[in-house]
């Protein structure tokens, strides 16, 4: 991840079609799509907790950096890698950036004006 392409501001969600449990600090993943398995060791169910809490892959990154005392930029690199396999492997995808998403305008909804009627 390098810092100026902007992809550790990068916001990631879940798939609805992927079912995960945690037994013994390792998350066990089922994906009903495609009825496949996978597992996930105790990082990478660090990854997946701080992905459903909606964060960004820099703050993931800076909170593992934290945890285990380990090279930030090194982290960040693979944090990356690890999402992208999530990603391409349908479990997970780039949530919409909502600052890109323009507000819904629809006049009759929100004007003030009052409705006069013509019996």
């Amino acid at each position: 991840m390098n810092p100026s392409d902007g992809d550790d501001q990068r916001r990631y969600v879940l798939s609805t079609e992927v079912y995960s449990q945690t037994l013994a600090g390792e998350a066990v993943l089922l994906d009903v799509a495609s009825g496949m398995y996978f597992g996930l060791d105790e990082v990478g169910t660090r990854i997946w907790e701080l992905l459903q809490g909606g964060q960004t892959l820099g703050a993931i990154a800076a909170t593992l950096a934290g945890e285990y005392d380990a090279d930030l930029l090194a982290l960040e690199r693979d944090t990356q890698s690890f999402v992208d396999g999530l990603v391409a492997r349908g479990l997970v995808q780039v949530a919409p950036d909502v600052t890109e998403i323009e507000p819904h305008s629809d006049e009759a909804t929100t004007s003030t004006a009052p409705v006069q009627s013509t019996l």
